[in-house]
């Protein structure tokens, strides 16, 4: 074991992670509920693979979580270790990225998967001859159809896979591929559940209910108006129905969590009606 069990560093469950990993040389998935910290049991791995090898390659779904990644690297790493952001908000990235690994530097390249499957990309990672390390955050995006393109063409010697959950029930083998070529074969699966996740006081356990949403001839829908229309409709008085319960469970708990959907637009629009609503 590389990393021991203290008060404040690498908890358990990140120890046995880790050393999962290692012994199946360096190729894993780590399936992690939400609120456990993937991202630092991945920058344990970049740590030992920093011992080898020059550079780490971490990539995401979204800019704000590959951002997210960017800031904790920035932290937890010493200064002589390169960070990069490889995508749109730093227009030179590929040429950074070419001068790191030409002078053989520490670096990691932080990516969106946009930029990592891109030919920009995939020039950059040409250079290094597949001696990197490969981390992929929300690894159940590598669904996408650009994907099998990069992996055929990619093999890094080192890969992580963290995701709360790769597949959907009864859609295993829709990843078959995305868990072998991350965890290898046959493939190493680290899984820390929700309800485990929920125990160990990662998390906080919460009361959830539906809440059925009936439509009127008033609300100017047909029904045979198409799926999208509905869709919409709903939505719409859905952000309504969030801001009337958000503030009357606020009467009865301390505490209240509101889901708003993926789009940072529909958060900032219940937040600023919520704050209209409480004066």
């Amino acid at each position: 074991d590389v990393y021991k069990r203290q008060p404040n560093g690498p908890q358990p469950h990140q120890i046995h992670a880790f050393n999962g990993w290692k012994k199946n040389k360096q190729f894993g998935l780590f399936e992690h509920a939400t609120g456990t910290y993937k991202t630092a049991t991945g920058l344990i791995c970049s740590d030992h693979f920093f011992k080898e090898s020059d550079t780490v390659v971490i990539s995401s779904p979204l800019r704000i979580v590959s951002e997210n990644w960017y800031n904790l690297v920035k932290k937890c790493f010493p200064r002589n270790i390169n960070v990069i952001k490889c995508w749109g908000d730093n227009p030179n990235w590929d040429t950074e990225t070419m001068e790191a690994i030409s002078f053989k530097q520490k670096t990691v390249l932080i990516f969106v998967n946009d930029s990592l499957w891109g030919e920009r990309g995939d020039l950059s990672l040409r250079l290094l001859k597949n001696n990197y390390f490969l981390i992929a955050d929300e690894a159940h995006n590598w669904q996408d159809s650009r994907a099998p393109n990069f992996m055929k063409n990619n093999a890094p010697k080192a890969r992580l896979a963290l995701t709360a959950k790769l597949s959907e029930p009864g859609e295993e083998d829709l990843m078959d591929d995305v868990l072998t070529y991350f965890a290898g074969s046959p493939p190493f699966v680290d899984k820390l559940d929700l309800d485990v996740a929920i125990k160990m006081g990662f998390l906080r356990n919460y009361s959830y209910s539906l809440v059925p949403v009936r439509f009127s001839e008033s609300d100017d829908i047909a029904l045979a108006g198409t799926a999208v229309e509905i869709w919409n409709a709903y939505n719409d008085m859905k952000k309504d129905m969030c801001v009337e319960l958000g503030l009357s469970s606020l009467d009865k708990r301390n505490r209240v969590l509101i889901y708003t959907g993926p789009k940072i637009t529909d958060a900032s629009e219940i937040f600023k009606s919520m704050q209209i609503n409480w004066n």
